[in-house]
């Protein structure tokens, strides 16, 4: 496997991100930067008087990816589909978002273009910017997506303009502040995410909490609907429909099923917390049951889950945390 095919397919290792970064640092582009415009489906295709400050900001994306390996000493990125909370600096195989491919390949192509003008801008306060480069040295395109709202437009009412000098104001275009970052990023095959919360959002991809849904789902039903240790389930149906309908259950599920604290709960354990807290989750004492229906607090129960309800050492206090993490 030669360097180039190496970058193309292992972008989220280690070694090939540190060096790929030191070709970013050290090698101008080898074709200019081309900046687009995207809102609502639509590319607009851009001019910039010196777009050199892009690449800049491909360089400090990078860099980060890079600081946070060395930070923590690991071999690669953390994956997505493996990460449990809303971290920054994760990697997914962009083949997963076909959004990102089919935006990447309209950019390759020069397909798909629409006519520019500054009636774009009349009701939008947010658009992305999207900028494309070509390294020679490594072989692979390297497109960035940046999320730019009213903050960084100086002037919504006049046709576009970038000019990274003096952010001054002219009347040929419109002058942007961009972030010193990407919100993502792909190199080759890999796509580097910043910021979880926004990749998700903007794409409604929601696929690893949907993943750990249903396998939680699939293990209660096998374990014959019996939670922990000794808890019965009375209603999974209902919980599986109603979790899948509402993201941040979707995403608290995740969580709840790769820590996994929940096998070796007890019932006599769990009717305790749910009295002290005055829960609204609806018992069933007599078969060792919790009943999942409108009765129940889906949240309690799956707040519940997380272990987030605790009486305080110190005051006594019956108190409830934002996250659960083990010390």
């Amino acid at each position: 496997m030669d360097k180039r095919e190496e970058f193309l397919k292992l972008g989220y290792k280690k070694d090939v991100l540190k060096e790929i970064f030191g070709i970013l640092e050290s090698t101008e582009v080898s074709q200019p930067v081309e900046i687009f415009l995207f809102k609502d489906g639509k590319l607009f295709d851009l001019t910039c008087d010196d777009a050199s400050f892009f690449e800049e900001i491909v360089v400090n994306s990078v860099r980060e990816f890079v600081k946070e390996l060395e930070s923590n000493d690991l071999a690669e990125v953390e994956s997505y589909e493996d990460s449990i909370y809303d971290k920054r600096f994760l990697y997914i195989e962009k083949q997963e978002v076909p959004q990102v491919v089919d935006i990447e390949n309209r950019l390759l192509t020069r397909t798909s273009f629409d006519r520019f003008d500054k009636s774009v801008f009349k009701d939008y306060k947010n658009f992305d910017i999207i900028v494309k480069y070509f390294y020679r040295e490594i072989g692979a395109n390297i497109v960035g997506f940046q999320e730019l709202d009213s903050r960084h437009i100086f002037d919504v009412k006049r046709l576009f303009f970038l000019d990274s000098a003096n952010l001054k104001s002219r009347d040929s275009g419109v002058i942007l502040k961009p972030k010193e970052f990407f919100d993502y990023f792909v190199i080759g095959d890999i796509l580097f995410i910043r910021s979880v919360y926004y990749f998700e959002n903007k794409f409604q991809f929601f696929k690893k909490y949907v993943t750990s849904k249903d396998e939680f789902v699939k293990e209660i039903k096998v374990n014959n609907n019996v939670l922990g240790r000794d808890i019965r389930l009375k209603g999974i149906d209902y919980f599986d429909k109603y979790v899948s309908e509402r993201k941040t259950f979707l995403k608290k599920l995740h969580g709840i099923y790769k820590k996994g604290n929940y096998v070796n709960f007890e019932f006599a354990r769990l009717k305790e917390v749910i009295t002290t807290f005055n829960l609204k989750i609806n018992l069933d004492e007599g078969n060792n049951e919790i009943v999942l229906e409108e009765k129940t607090s889906i949240k309690d129960f799956l707040d519940l889950l997380s272990e987030l309800y605790y009486v305080s050492l110190l005051s006594e206090d019956k108190l409830k945390a934002n996250e659960s993490v083990r010390l």
